[in-house]
This record gives structure tokens, C-alpha cells and sequence, in this order.
């Protein structure tokens, strides 16, 4: 469940036993040094009421799940139909594949006319 206070929304995800990572919507330079930086566009920007989203880094599966829980429940059927991609490749969003801090990915739905 998303906590926080206004204009930053923040979840927790447990990685391994014992330790708890932050979600959060931030626009602080420093967090993308440490995060996964989601860029969201057009109506993925309008869904989540941002247009910038750093979680943890962790395999694509989980760090989906994370963005998942720090944004609004209408972000989720957008999210469905996006596309994600990583230096220019598209992401399997339930690969277990490792997305590292400093990773940028972006959230591109569907365009009218391509």
C-alpha cells in the first residue's frame, strides 16, 4: 500500500529476509544513482501523475511490481499495453532479468498511427 506524504509516494518491497527497500516517486538527481529511473510518456505520464519513477533496482519482474505499487491503480491498464524499453532494447516485463541501479527505462504506450 503506497504511503508518504503529498507529491511523494513511497511502498516497501523486502528483497531478501530482513531488509526492506523503499519505492518512491522522486525527482531528486541524487535517487538515480542508486535506482532504476522509469520515464513515463503521454498516457502513462497522465495515468501515474509523473512523468519520472525510481525504484530499486532487482530483476524486471520485481522492479515492475514495485512501480506498480507506488503509482495510481488506473497506471496498471496502461502499463498493460506499454511497451518498456532499455537502451533501445524492449524489456520482458516477467523476465527475471537483473535491471541495475542507474538503469533508465522507458514507458512507451501505444501511439496512435504506429
Amino acid at each position: 500500500m503506497p504511503t508518504g506524504s503529498p507529491g511523494r509516494t513511497t511502498a516497501t518491497r523486502s528483497p531478501t529476509p530482513g531488509t526492506t527497500s523503499t519505492v518512491g516517486v522522486v525527482t531528486e538527481a541524487p535517487a538515480r544513482s542508486y535506482a532504476v529511473t522509469f520515464r513515463l510518456f503521454a498516457a502513462a505520464r497522465a495515468a501515474a501523475g509523473t512523468g519520472e519513477v525510481h525504484v530499486p533496482p532487482g530483476p524486471v519482474s520485481e522492479v515492475v511490481a514495485d512501480l506498480l505499487a507506488a503509482l495510481p491503480d488506473r497506471f496498471a491498464e496502461v502499463l498493460a499495453v506499454s511497451s518498456l524499453v532499455a537502451d533501445g532494447h524492449r524489456l520482458d516485463r516477467t523476465a527475471p532479468t537483473p535491471l541495475d541501479a542507474g538503469a533508465v527505462v522507458d514507458i512507451l504506450p501505444p501511439f496512435a498511427g504506429g
